[in-house]
This record gives C-alpha cells, sequence and structure tokens, in this order.
C-alpha cells in the first residue's frame, strides 16, 4: 500500500470509493494502471485541447513518416500556463518547470522566468516534441499501447510490500550459484527484424514495483547478440590483472567479492580458473564519507574467509549490498568493489590499484552505476522490495492517444551527485557495458551503441544505434573523430570541474584516462601534461572561475591548481596541423624537468636547434643559452617534486588596476598591464594567490613575468578581449602569451600566479628592468 499511496495523493479527482472498488488486483492490492486509466477517466470531460495545442499534429502513424516534422507554437508562457485544462499544456509545463502544473510555486515563476517568452515544440522521430524552454534535456512522448511492466516474481506472488527488512534478506541455502526460486530463460520475444531505425520513440508507463532480473538478463542478451563484439569487456584485460597479482616483487593482489560464498577471493585463490573467462560485476559509486566496512591491512586475513561477509553484513552500506545482491541474482559470480578489494591503508596496495582502473572496469562484464543518492547507503532502485517510487504524468491528449514527458539519461546523471565526483568520471568512461540507476527512480542499461530503459520501448530494437557518443565518450576514441588536443581538453575540463575530496588525488584521479590518452597520442604525460606540444598545454587557465593553488603539484600543471581549467590557444585545439605549426613557428623554449638528485632531462621531442630562429624573434638579446644549468644546489626540494628547467625572455611590467571577482568566484579576478611609461600593454588573469594573499600592495609596482609563446588574439574575458575584440585576419599573432611569475624566498624556485598576454612591441619599451633572457626553474 505505501508504494501507491503518491497515486492517490496526486489524483483528488479519485474518490476512495473508486479506489475501492475498480483499482484492485486480483490479490487485493491497489492496482497502478486501473488508477491511472480511472484518472484518465476522470479527467477526459475537462481535457480538452486549447486552440494553439489543436493546431500541432499528434497522430503518431503521421508524424512516424518524418523524421523532422515541423515546429509549432502554443503562444507565450503565460499562455500555456493560462490552460489547465489542455493536456499538452500541462506536459509542456512539466517538460519546462520539471513538475506538474499543480506543483509550481510562486517562486518558480518569479525566479528568472520571463513569462512573455515564445513557447515552441519541435518534433523528432526518434526523441519526440521538444520544448524549447525546457531547462533539462526531454521529450514530450507518445506512450506505447504495449506496455510492458518489469515485476520481479516476489512482487506478484505476495501482497502488499513490507517495509521491514530481513536480518541477512540476500541470503539463501545454497552457495554453488544455482537460484531454484528463479528462472533466467530469455524471454522468447521474436528479435529478427531487419530494422536498424525506430520508427517512432514511444514511452513506456512505469511500475513502482520492484525490478525483474529478466530485465538486466535479456537486456545483456540483446546487446551481445546484435551489437557484436563493440560491447565486449575488453577480455585482455582480466588476464593483465592476474599476470600482475603473480609478478615477484609485487605487493599486489587482484582481489574481487565472491558473491555466492560472501568472501574475498584474490587473484592466488582463482589461479586454477581459465583467467579469461573470469566474470565479474563492478561497482562505480559515490562513497560520501559514511561508516563502511573496508579491506585493511589489519582485517584482510579475516574477511578473506569463507563467508566471513556474512558476519559483517550490516556494516556493508546499502550500496554495496544491493550490488552484491544483483550480481548474484544476475548470475554475474564476482563483484569488484572498490572499498573491499583495495586494501585501504596499504599505500602500495592502493597506487597499484588505482593504476589499474583502466583494467578493472573496461574488463568487466557490467559496471552497475550508483548515480541515485549522495553516498554509499542510497539503495539500488527497485533491487530491494519497496524501495522504487515512479511518478510519471500521463496525459491522454486525444480519445486513445496518451503522452507523457520522458529525460534523457545524460541529464539525469548531470543531475545527480554521482556526476560532481571527480573519481566516478573515469569509472563511467572506461566501462563498455553499465547499468545505471537515477534519482528519479530509474534504471537504464548503456552500451557502446544503445541506450534502453524502463521508461521507453527502444530496447525492442535492439539493432537500432540509439547511444550518441558525447564529447566524453569521443574524447577515448581513437578513430580520430576527436583532435587529440581536444580529446584531451575536453577530458581535463569536465574532471577539473568536478569535487574532489582528497586534493592529493588530483593526479591519480587522472591515471586511467591518462593511459588511454597516451595511447592516443603516441607520447608521455608528465604531471598530467602531454610532453608532446608542451609548450601548448601550459597554456591552460580557469573556464570561468578563479583558481586556487593546491600545493601538492607544481604550479605549471592543472593539478596544482583547484577549479575547472581550460586551454586557451584555440586556434591550434581543433586543428592538428594548426598546432604543428604553432609549435614549429611560435615556440622557442626548450623545456627539461627536473627532479630531487636527478641531473635535468629534457621534456617530450629531442632538442633541435632553436637558436637562430629564437635570435632573429628577440635580437635585441642574447638568446644563445638554451641548456639548463645542471649544478645548481636547490634547498628543499622533495623527492616528489618536479621542476621545470628552461631559458626564456623575462620582463618587468606593472599591473595597474585588479578587477575583484564577485563572491562566488565567478567573474575571474583579472589586472590591467602597463609598462614603464604607464601605457597599456596587456592583461593578465590573476590566480587565487592574489585574494588569499592580499598581494594589492603590488599594483602600479614592477612584477615579473616571462614569456610562453606567440598568441594569435586576445584570450576571451581578459581586459584586452573587451577592449579590442578578436583581432582580424591582418592583426593575427600581435601577441605574447605571458606567465605571472613570483619567486621563493631564496629566490631558487618561481610559482606561476597567473597567465596574460602583451602586445609584442612592449619588450621594447619595458624599461631599464627588462627584457633579459634568464634562466627559470618553475616549480
Amino acid at each position: 500500500m505505501q508504494a501507491n499511496r503518491h497515486l492517490y495523493d496526486s489524483d483528488p479527482e479519485l474518490s476512495r470509493e473508486t479506489l475501492r472498488s475498480v483499482a484492485r488486483d486480483f490479490f487485493g492490492r491497489l492496482d497502478e494502471e486501473k488508477i491511472r486509466e480511472e484518472r484518465i477517466k476522470s479527467k477526459r470531460a475537462s481535457n480538452q485541447l486549447c486552440r494553439n495545442c489543436q493546431r500541432v499534429q499528434l497522430k503518431p502513424s503521421r508524424l512516424a513518416r518524418h523524421g523532422h516534422f515541423g515546429e509549432w507554437f502554443l503562444g507565450t508562457l503565460k499562455d500555456v500556463l493560462a490552460h489547465p485544462q489542455c493536456p499538452l499544456c500541462r506536459l509542456t509545463i512539466a517538460a519546462i518547470f520539471g513538475k506538474s502544473r499543480e506543483n509550481i510555486q510562486d517562486n518558480d515563476l518569479h525566479d528568472g522566468i520571463d513569462l512573455e517568452k515564445e513557447v515552441e515544440l519541435y518534433w523528432d522521430r526518434n526523441l519526440g516534441f521538444a520544448v524549447n524552454l525546457a531547462a533539462r534535456e526531454c521529450w514530450i512522448t507518445f506512450v506505447s499501447r504495449d506496455e510492458y511492466y518489469y515485476l520481479s516474481e516476489d512482487d506478484t506472488r505476495d501482497g502488499d510490500s513490507s517495509d521491514e527488512e530481513d536480518e541477512f534478506p540476500y541470503d539463501d541455502d545454497d552457495d554453488d550459484g544455482d537460484d531454484d526460486d528463479y528462472s533466467y530463460e530469455y524471454d522468447g520475444r521474436d528479435r529478427t527484424e531487419p530494422d536498424t531505425k525506430i520508427p517512432i520513440r514511444r514511452a513506456r508507463i512505469q511500475s513502482s514495483r520492484s525490478i525483474d532480473e529478466y530485465t538486466i538478463e535479456n537486456w545483456l542478451h540483446d546487446c551481445k547478440h546484435y551489437h557484436g563484439d563493440i560491447c565486449q569487456p575488453l577480455r585482455n584485460n582480466v588476464p593483465e590483472l592476474f599476470r600482475l597479482s603473480f609478478l615477484s616483487g609485487v605487493s599486489y593482489a587482484f582481489r574481487l567479492v565472491d558473491v555466492y560464498s560472501f568472501t574475498i577471493v584474490s587473484a592466488y585463490d582463482l589461479k586454477d580458473k581459465e583467467y579469461s573467462r573470469c566474470e565479474y560485476m563492478a561497482l562505480s559509486y559515490v562513497w560520501g564519507g559514511v561508516p563502511a566496512l573496508r579491506l585493511l591491512q589489519e582485517n584482510k586475513d579475516e574477511l578473506m574467509a569463507k563467508g566471513a561477509l556474512k558476519t559483517y553484513w550490516e556494516c556493508i552500506p546499502s550500496t554495496i549490498q544491493d550490488a552484491i545482491y544483483l550480481a548474484k541474482r544476475s548470475h554475474i559470480p564476482y563483484l569488484w568493489v572498490d572499498a573491499l578489494c583495495l586494501v585501504q591503508d596499504d599505500e602500495i596496495d592502493m597506487l597499484q590499484g588505482v593504476s589499474m582502473m583502466d583494467a578493472i572496469y573496461g574488463g568487466a562484464k557490467l559496471t552497475v552505476i550508483a548515480a541515485a543518492g549522495r553516498d554509499a547507503n542510497t539503495r539500488l532502485f527497485g533491487i530491494r522490495r519497496g524501495t522504487r517510487q515512479v511518478s510519471q504524468q500521463i496525459e491522454e491528449v486525444k480519445p486513445g492517444i496518451r503522452m507523457t514527458v520522458v529525460e534523457s539519461l545524460d541529464s539525469l546523471l548531470d543531475r545527480s551527485p554521482y556526476a560532481t565526483r571527480a573519481w566516478t568520471l573515469q569509472e563511467q568512461l572506461l566501462s563498455q557495458r553499465t547499468i545505471i540507476f537515477t534519482p528519479d527512480g530509474g534504471m537504464y542499461f548503456r552500451c557502446l551503441r544503445a541506450v534502453w530503459g524502463l521508461d521507453t520501448i527502444a530496447n525492442e530494437w535492439p539493432r537500432a544505434v540509439t547511444f550518441e557518443p558525447d564529447g566524453l565518450y569521443l574524447s577515448l576514441d581513437n578513430q580520430g573523430q576527436l583532435s587529440s588536443a581536444v580529446s584531451y581538453n575536453t577530458l581535463v575540463s569536465e574532471l577539473t570541474g568536478r569535487n574532489l575530496t582528497v586534493q592529493s588525488d588530483a593526479l591519480s584521479v587522472f591515471s586511467a584516462l591518462e593511459k588511454c590518452l597516451e595511447i592516443k597520442m603516441t607520447c608521455k604525460f608528465l604531471k598530467g601534461l602531454p610532453t608532446v606540444a608542451f609548450d601548448f598545454y601550459l597554456i591552460f587557465d580557469g573556464q570561468s572561475v578563479m583558481l586556487e593553488r593546491r600545493h601538492w603539484f607544481p604550479s605549471w600543471c592543472w593539478a596544482g591548481w583547484k577549479g575547472r581549467t581550460v586551454l586557451y590557444e584555440t586556434s591550434a585545439l581543433v586543428d592538428p596541423q594548426a598546432l604543428v605549426d604553432f609549435i614549429e613557428t611560435r615556440t622557442w623554449i626548450v623545456w627539461y624537468q627536473r627532479e630531487a638528485e636527478k641531473s635535468p632531462s629534457r621534456v617530450g621531442t629531442p632538442e633541435t636547434d632553436t637558436h637562430s630562429s629564437t635570435q632573429r624573434r628577440f635580437p635585441a638579446v642574447d638568446c644563445s643559452r638554451t641548456a639548463p644549468t645542471a649544478d645548481i644546489s636547490i634547498p628543499h626540494i622533495s623527492k616528489s617534486q618536479t621542476l621545470l628547467q628552461f631559458w626564456t625572455l623575462s620582463i618587468h611590467l606593472s599591473i595597474s588596476q585588479i578587477e575583484a571577482p564577485d563572491d562566488d568566484h565567478r567573474v575571474r579576478e583579472r589586472g590591467t598591464i602597463v609598462d614603464h611609461h604607464g601605457e597599456f600593454c596587456g592583461s593578465v588573469r590573476l590566480d587565487g594567490y592574489f585574494i588569499t594573499n592580499d598581494h594589492h600592495h603590488l599594483l602600479d609596482k614592477p612584477v615579473e613575468f616571462i614569456l610562453l609563446s606567440e598568441a594569435k588574439s586576445p584570450m576571451p574575458g581578459s581586459v584586452m578581449f573587451e577592449n579590442h575584440g578578436p583581432f582580424s585576419t591582418g592583426r593575427k599573432w600581435e601577441l605574447f602569451w605571458v606567465m605571472l611569475i613570483h619567486w621563493d624566498q631564496d629566490g631558487m624556485v618561481a610559482e606561476r600566479r597567473g597567465l596574460g598576454q602583451i602586445y609584442k612591441n612592449t619588450i621594447e619599451t619595458s624599461g631599464e628592468l627588462g627584457p633579459s633572457w634568464k634562466e627559470i626553474i618553475l616549480g
């Protein structure tokens, strides 16, 4: 009864007498379908399309013949709100506000909403009707006449679902993997149709009852049968995980949770099995800092005893409990979850495990993405009875034609806490097949060709390609759809825009993605930056945010800063040839890296003769030295610290004015650069150092900038851009990229404090303090 209560609450026109008389099924429970039918009947008398909506084509048979049929104007938003009796207007309001017309509050209408904006509908056969003012990615879609309910057998043979939990709800008597209470035979539906496109997208009426394991079993079967090898787990990853465990001198073992014996097993326990056939499920979730059972050095032996996890069952978070149950019911014998498969207080084990994330998630038969809650105590909705609540707004727009609002999976993920966590990015992108639980109670299957869910009947056309990879997925594709620079920029920008609890994990959380990018870009990385075209990848800054220092890493790499970063020399971002030209003709620095007690080593390609081109670029300065000074003694350098050592032009200029950001730091702090005559010569975007350390006393005093490379056009958001806009073709490359630096108290190591641009002729008017050819050690 509890699971159906929301249906009555949302339909006050349905009396309790109506519910008692017609809305109970064979077992005496409230029947959701009958309730919906009664609601539709009660509204038919008053449901009438308004004049604007009567012009909309609502015949599915006619719309199905056209991919893009047209657009319809429904009047202003105020007009749509004024027609509460129109079913299509009600759905339009639901698409715009994310809630029904009855639940809209006054603050919803006054929170930056322009009621005079025009409302338009656009038809797309593959999606439905899109609403131009919708804040979410959603569509108004026809409801299928053949609704499929995904109900588990315990829902149909029991009465009302109980909220009480058993002491050990997932237990059964046998541990050999055979479940007598469930049949796992394929449903036998005819899937031999030749169509590879869905005639018209239709929604499915959902139930709040628990989810049947048949659903996942069928989805996996269809993916394997119709998509071929493209979606298959990377089977060569699994033997590699086992091989690493057996290497001498490596204190790491690949571990899994045995979901039948409720114990943690290692590669040594499975050494007699054929590794390539070792199927396991991986879990990707938000830990959220909740108390949880973790694998530690002190309890490792105990938890690897048979049945040990039953003893500590109450200490295991709900998300992991449900994942164990789901793997067992899906006939997947093992589960990988970080909390129980990596020794959390063993630094070597953790580092080795994190470095293998690409193999772990890429080799999983299925990855469960728990995107429904804020922490690990959130249930996988629908896996346990009484945990799934679904609210759908079904409207009958014409007799026999029902419609509802369907939100895209990406939109649901974007609104979930899961999408805000840095660690979950690589786990999601590296998985071949995923089952995704969303905050609205939905469950979706996503592979490399399709997205299927409980809310649509897209899976009835398994040959159809219903997953169109976005920039994040294409960034890991080696087929060349995105340039290497765009791929790198997309992944780093997304990663740095997410939250990270332990700031020292900034590079660890990127390690698996970095391994994939190394293959795509055919180069090594240095502190998260590609060593090919190194000059280009150093030109990064915050994207609409002020960067704040992260002292675990060098200031010259993005890991050294908190905040979403983006590359700014956009002329070379998209076109690979433009990037080659930029490096060959617009740069001059020979980069070296230096670590504690080691001699400097070249970054990237072997050194070439850049002296002649550099001297022509700066004829008034002796630029003959490019090799690093090897015998420099640098105090206080740690073994893990990596410094850049190089020669370039140094120039002293002044910052005459600083525009501070607003309270939420959405507007960057930026400064106006002037030469020794007080003339405007450039602009700089300042890093958070100037806010946290109150360095406004440096105004109008000489500060040091170093030249990095030539710049094609003013960077967006800078003072120079606002004053002059993008340069015309005849004025390209009239600028230098510069870095504002600050030296430590010993004057040995400098750090980045901002990124900016100056006019090229500034080096001729910089005064007595510059320019000079100088060796820089950047930390």
